[in-house]
């Protein structure tokens, strides 16, 4: 399927609007990265 990027600031973004939407189009076989402005492993 499709190469997705979301783009998402490094602190103060709801849960639910990244990761439930990112679970979604993973189960209908896109693959996601997520970017942001700084570097680090998410948590």
């Amino acid at each position: 399927m499709a190469n997705i990027l979301f783009i998402t600031s490094p602190e103060r973004f709801r849960d639910e609007e990244l990761f439930v939407t990112k679970e979604e189009l993973e189960k209908a076989g896109h693959k996601i990265t997520i970017a942001s402005t700084i570097k680090s492993i998410g948590k």
